[in-house]
């Protein structure tokens, strides 16, 4: 099949400080030694095929925001390369929300991006905010959201329209159980009529189920790229948790 995400060897580094604003301060970011910067992510190499769903698993901190802004272009490599043979839609929490506006408008404002036309979007709004759940607050300024509310809220906008490649960011963790697992089958929806997709999660379940594929990040580098059930029971050895725990559905993990 054909590789519509390619990763070779992608390093990614970042200062220790920020420049202060004044031309020395400028010079002595930009000529300083290497002890200045660290890498989040080194040697990550791997691919994506058409029509597969990889999950990406690991703690925080360990580089799973960075890579998806590596794979949505936005972040260049600092060593690697990467191929990208697809549009992509990155949707993570923070990213294109405005707290100042309501719900609803920033359904409107989410929808316009991703290219819905105004008609599109007033003929779906109903049934985007009753699978958003959020009929009670809709109206409010997303301020007054908790994180699992604006989760909600963000997840419904990305799968609203037919994305070539999503790229969610810790997006299926939001709400109840039942929430959850309507996000789930969306989710497969929406990778069914589109070329695939990645998505950070620590729903593990998830992951095993859902997912062919997964990538497992630890401290910026990779630790196992194959089979997602594999992949997941390495890693909770590796942080000393059981089967069993695994099988709660989600581990109350922060994101990064």
């Amino acid at each position: 099949m054909e590789n519509i995400i390619s990763c070779n060897n992608v390093g990614i580094k970042f200062s220790k400080t920020t420049p202060t604003p004044t031309l020395a301060g400028w010079l002595n970011y930009k000529f300083s030694d290497n002890d200045s910067y660290f890498w989040a992510l080194r040697n990550i190499s791997f691919t994506v095929q058409k029509g597969e769903l990889v999950g990406m698993i690991g703690k925080n901190g360990a580089g799973k925001s960075t890579l998806l802004r590596v794979v949505a272009e936005i972040i260049s490599p600092d060593e690697g390369q990467i191929s990208v043979k697809t549009k992509t839609n990155l949707l993570a929490r923070g990213v294109g929300v405005r707290d100042h506006l309501s719900g609803r408008e920033n359904i409107i404002l989410g929808s316009l991006y991703l290219g819905k036309s105004l008609d599109e979007i007033n003929k779906n709004m109903n049934s985007m905010v009753e699978f958003s759940e959020l009929e009670e607050h809709i109206d409010r300024p997303v301020r007054y959201y908790s994180s699992g509310m604006v989760s909600k809220l963000l997840f419904t906008i990305a799968t609203s329209i037919n994305p070539e490649f999503l790229l969610l960011d810790e997006l299926l963790s939001g709400g109840d159980l039942g929430f959850r697992e309507k996000a789930k089958n969306r989710m497969l929806e929406v990778v069914n009529r589109s070329k695939g997709g990645l998505v950070a999660t620590h729903n593990l379940q998830f992951v095993k189920e859902s997912c062919s594929k997964v990538i497992y990040l630890d401290k910026g580098e990779m630790r196992f790229f194959g089979n997602a059930e594999e992949g997941v029971e390495m890693y909770l050895e590796e942080i000393g948790m059981s089967r069993k725990k695994s099988e709660n559905n989600e581990i109350a993990l922060e994101e990064d």
